[in-house]
């Protein structure tokens, strides 16, 4: 009985293992996600990854911002956590069907996702509609949950609702733009 338990784990791990990894970035409106991706995506070859940038408006920027060095998908016009989120969910399943339909190594294939959401958008809604979608689900497995607070953004986390709904959900959070705040301000504001 122990035998086939630890087959089964193994199992387990070796399916997770061959998951498209995705990883969320969010924070409120400037506080700086498409600068830390640009950073994300220099740091190695992106040939097997996709960027989802995601606009709550009509006009998307960002992705001009971003280079040409990885696969985009841009979803304008609401947030992929409520609004847009049947399209999101429609262009990740092209994704997961893409991948399993191509060998490993095969030009094109995507084992990454790299989702830049909204500034107004809920990461963890996001999250949900993957792990508890069934094609999805199997597919894709969330790595983590990024959030970025601006240094010198005057939204408090500890007022506003989205921020700190936002931080809620992170596995990690990081302070940005802190060349451009003293550190008495980043201290009083974070109380580090």
């Amino acid at each position: 009985l122990e035998e086939n338990f630890f087959s089964w784990i193994n199992f387990g791990i070796k399916n997770l293992e061959k998951r498209i990894q995705l990883s969320i970035v969010s924070g409120f409106l400037g506080s700086g996600k498409t600068t830390f991706l640009q950073h994300k995506i220099f740091q190695k070859d992106n040939s097997s990854s996709c960027l989802v940038i995601n606009e709550a408006g009509d006009i998307s920027i960002d992705d001009v911002l971003i280079d040409n060095k990885i696969t985009k998908i841009k979803i304008s016009g609401g947030c992929i956590c409520c609004d847009s989120n049947s399209q999101f969910i429609n262009e990740m399943i092209k994704l997961c069907s893409k991948r399993n339909h191509s060998d490993m190594g095969s030009k094109g294939r995507i084992d990454t996702i790299l989702v830049e959401s909204s500034g107004i958008s809920d990461p963890r809604a996001i999250y949900d509609s993957i792990v508890k979608h069934p094609i999805l689900g199997r597919n894709i497995v969330i790595k983590e949950i990024t959030v970025l607070l601006g240094a010198v953004d005057r939204n408090s986390f500890m007022s506003d609702p989205l921020i700190a709904k936002q931080l809620a959900g992170a596995d990690k959070i990081y302070i940005t733009k802190t060349d451009l705040a003293s550190n008495k301000e980043i201290s009083e504001k974070y109380n580090f």
